[in-house]
């Protein structure tokens, strides 16, 4: 069984202009997200996941020069994305890092895979759950993800896609609880100015070359500076509105 992080990230975002690209200690905050991710010891690969649109070819060129797969597919269907690079890759259990995330945890993404080698016939669906907001990820079974594909019908599953997953009750889904240690209320995803800044404040107290910053550190920092988590708390209703007007509506 392989087990594969997909990165799926694109640079066409509307909200906050080449944010995978914006610079924090002079590194893209992809290749910040990449290098984090290389952490984790229980992946077979490490995927970024983009799309044929040519702007994301500069996507593509870092994920070379990381020395990390990547697989270039449909630009709204993220569904079909992952299912085309799944089959591509020979990839059969999917862990999904959204390129916005860039404090996923890499810890938690081993805790995933090795719940996924050990019970793959058990579970379909593997998920954190009362991590902060943007570090949460999810895996799920080939199988699934072709049963899923195959069965809807809409095109554009670019927002939303996760809830194919998370509200079919047919699945058979594995809850990985958050150490009571790692509950805050923070936002931790990177869509306005105000998330690039509140991540810019951490990494530049925290960075060190290298060394990815795990989540001990970036919670004791917010709560030793609340003012910290207040830079992009207020973008939260913007971004569930923005959320809930773009979001699947099932055919």
């Amino acid at each position: 069984m392989k087990i594969g992080a997909f990165i799926t990230v694109r640079l066409g975002s509307t909200r906050l202009e080449n944010k995978a690209l914006l610079e924090i200690k002079g590194k893209p905050t992809i290749v910040h997200l990449i290098e984090r991710i290389k952490h984790a010891k229980n992946l077979d690969k490490i995927v970024l996941c983009t799309t044929t649109n040519p702007e994301d070819k500069k996507l593509i060129k870092m994920a070379e020069e990381q020395n990390i797969s990547y697989f270039a597919g449909d630009e709204k269907d993220i569904i079909k994305r992952h299912y085309d690079a799944a089959n591509y890759h020979e990839i059969d259990f999917i862990i999904n890092i959204d390129g916005d995330d860039l404090f996923c945890d890499p810890e938690y993404i081993d805790e995933i895979a090795e719940e996924a080698k050990e019970n793959y016939h058990l579970y379909d669906v593997i998920s954190t759950r009362d991590l902060p907001f943007g570090v949460n990820s999810f895996g799920y079974k080939i199988d699934c993800l072709k049963s899923i594909f195959e069965k809807k019908k809409e095109d554009n599953t670019e927002t939303g896609w996760g809830e194919f997953f998370k509200n079919n009750q047919q699945l058979k889904k594995k809850y990985i609880d958050a150490k009571e240690s790692h509950t805050i209320d923070a936002r931790m995803s990177l869509d306005y100015e105000e998330d690039f800044q509140f991540f810019k404040k951490i990494i530049d107290m925290l960075y060190k070359e290298g060394k990815y910053i795990n989540l001990d550190e970036i919670i004791h920092l917010l709560r030793e500076n609340p003012e910290i988590i207040k830079i992009n708390k207020f973008v939260e209703d913007k971004y569930w509105e923005h959320y809930e007007k773009k979001k699947i509506t099932k055919k």
